[in-house]
Order: C-alpha cells, then sequence, then structure tokens
C-alpha cells in the first residue's frame, strides 16, 4: 500500500508548518512524506538507514558501514543521499533487502564508495528494492 493510499484509507494527513513536512498515519505511525532536506553528521562506525532519513542528506566522518534493512519503510521514489569525507563508506543490503548498481544486483551485496568527498543516492524502486547511484564498486 503506498502512503497516498493509505492516506485515502485513514484520511490522516498533515502538514506541520515550521519545518515544512507532510505527514500521513498508516495506520501505526505516523511517516513522514515531504521534508526539507537537512544534513546530519555521523561518525558512527555503523549505521542502518531510518524512515526518517527518506529525503535527507547523511554525512560521514569516519569508517561506516551503512545498512538498507527491510524495515527502513521508504515508498517508492524516496531517497537518501550519503556524503563521505576522507572515509571507507561501505553500503549494504539487510535481510530481505535486494540492492542495485554498479551493473550488479542482490540481496546479499554489498557497495564501497571509491572516492573521498563523493556523494551516493540511494533510492527506493520498490518494497525493498533500492538503487545504489554514484561512484562505486561491487566489494
Amino acid at each position: 500500500m503506498t502512503m497516498l493510499q493509505t492516506a485515502r484509507q485513514f484520511s490522516e494527513v498533515t502538514y506541520l508548518k515550521d519545518v515544512n513536512t507532510v505527514q500521513v498515519y498508516d495506520g501505526t505511525s505516523w511517516k513522514v512524506v515531504t521534508s526539507d532536506p537537512t544534513l546530519t553528521s555521523s561518525a558512527a562506525s555503523t549505521y542502518t538507514i531510518q524512515d526518517t532519513d527518506a529525503g535527507q542528506y547523511l554525512q560521514f566522518t569516519s569508517n561506516v558501514t551503512v545498512t538498507i534493512d527491510n524495515t527502513s519503510a521508504f515508498s517508492a521514489s524516496q531517497q537518501v543521499q550519503l556524503f563521505n569525507e576522507d572515509i571507507a563508506l561501505t553500503i549494504t543490503a539487510g535481510t530481505g533487502v535486494t540492492l542495485a548498481g554498479a551493473g550488479q544486483s542482490g540481496t546479499s551485496i554489498s557497495f564501497l564508495v571509491n572516492e573521498q568527498y563523493s556523494a551516493v543516492g540511494i533510492i527506493c524502486v520498490g518494497l525493498n528494492n533500492y538503487r545504489v547511484i554514484g561512484n562505486i564498486s561491487v566489494l
């Protein structure tokens, strides 16, 4: 069920003017549909993409493995942008998630961002199905 179908079913949509965000209630919790992107910086060595990361920018300042898990409830066309400093940034598929990029696709695939100071986009193309776009290679 898409967020729009959910909104029609439950008729619960909010607009938060102070943060320019539209939310839809999916029957159990509020999900962000649109918002102004913010840049969040992290020095974590592991990071799992969250629902709230949709449409946002994440900057990593230490070697990190970013996981896209099947609990990341992105809707089709939602995306997140990742930025790395002078560090190793690895992107990996969690259980039940298909990642595709650099001419490869799979459920147990990982990608390495090839250069420092690079940007990589992760776009949801369907339920638990994501494309990794940028200067990446398969590990």
